[in-house]
């Protein structure tokens, strides 16, 4: 298994309706390499198992946790609902009780040539699967009792050992964190040319249901008040080689805020832009987010940013570029 931090998911078509059920409800993974291919000889079997947990952890948002730990023995659940994978090696189980609704941040580290991998449970039932990750994921969850599994991939034998799991949660939405430490601006007629850095900043969001893929870096955050009938523009510009920019829009700074439009090219370097309207009698404060698929190099976050503002009505939003959107 390659030491790259970043794995994506897998599926095959049996599984399909599972999978996308998962994604449905809030699954995010982060996707930066080409993905381990599923088991042509896995059948599933459900399996009602014994998942006594190695340790009980309440949950909460601002939650955060790194355990270290191991595989060892003999395994009892050999695949689960929602992968692909034979998953024979020994599992190591984690009771979650959650008190509110968080975003749950899981993560494995420290595997060495170890093939193991994250599994979440609604109950100790192989098929109560709701998500699967190679790596680490982003599920957005309800108040509830769940089971987060350690378990070890089949091949080239079951795979057991050292892991380090991290741990994390956040309230949903967009962080009120944000809200205080946003740069504000105002968007009238006109260009406002802006230079950020996204070195050492804070990550408040890995992902969203806006966003297909975990977002590893800090984000700067500006709180952008477009005019009533304005319509702005955000554009990324002077990007080092080796960055690779996201951008971000939302409705407000609350556990219910809106993502409006989500942008990544998945290209280091390159631009990046979105466009929004305020069609409505009102003025509007939207917070734009800039961030990117991994934490910058040392030396390597700068970026300027172009907000470039306008009267118009448009007869609905736009967005240019790779972007994932989700219009009010």
């Amino acid at each position: 298994m390659s030491p790259v931090q970043a794995r994506l998911f897998r599926f095959v078509l049996p599984l399909a309706a599972a999978l996308t059920l998962c994604l449905a409800v809030g699954l995010t993974v982060r996707a930066e390499e080409m993905p381990k291919p599923a088991d042509p000889d896995f059948v599933f079997l459900r399996t009602t198992f014994d998942c006594t947990p190695r340790q009980t952890l309440t949950v909460n948002p601002g939650f955060a946790l790194t355990i270290v730990d191991s595989t060892f023995g003999t395994g009892t659940v050999d695949g689960y609902a929602c992968s692909p994978w034979s998953e024979t090696g020994p599992e190591a189980s984690y009771a979650l009780t959650i008190e509110a609704p968080v975003v749950l941040f899981a993560a494995l580290r420290n595997l060495g040539e170890r093939d193991l991998d994250l599994f979440l449970l609604s109950a100790c039932d192989n098929e109560a699967c709701l998500a699967a990750a190679n790596i680490e994921f982003e599920y957005v969850l309800e108040p509830g009792t769940y089971t987060l599994v350690v378990d070890g991939f089949a091949q080239p034998q079951p795979q057991a050992g050292d892991f380090t799991l991290e741990l994390s949660a956040r309230e949903p939405g967009l962080p009120g964190e944000v809200c205080s430490t946003a740069l504000t601006e105002a968007c009238q007629v006109g260009t406002t040319d802006l230079d950020g850095d996204l070195e050492g900043q804070a990550d408040q969001v890995h992902s969203n249901p806006c966003s297909p893929i975990l977002a590893a870096s800090g984000e700067q955050w500006y709180a952008v008040t477009v005019a009533a009938y304005h319509e702005f523009t955000a554009t990324l510009l002077d990007i080092p080689a080796s960055l690779d920019p996201i951008l971000w829009l939302f409705s407000a700074c609350s556990p219910d805020a809106e993502c409006m439009l989500w942008a990544d090219a998945k290209t280091a370097g390159q631009a990046e832009s979105l466009t929004w309207s305020n069609n409505d009698f009102n003025d509007a404060t939207v917070y734009l987010g800039v961030d990117a698929a991994l934490a910058p190099e040392t030396g390597a976050g700068t970026f300027s940013l172009q907000l470039r503002c306008q009267t118009m009505v448009p007869a609905q939003q736009k967005s240019f570029g790779s972007i994932k959107a989700t219009y009010r």
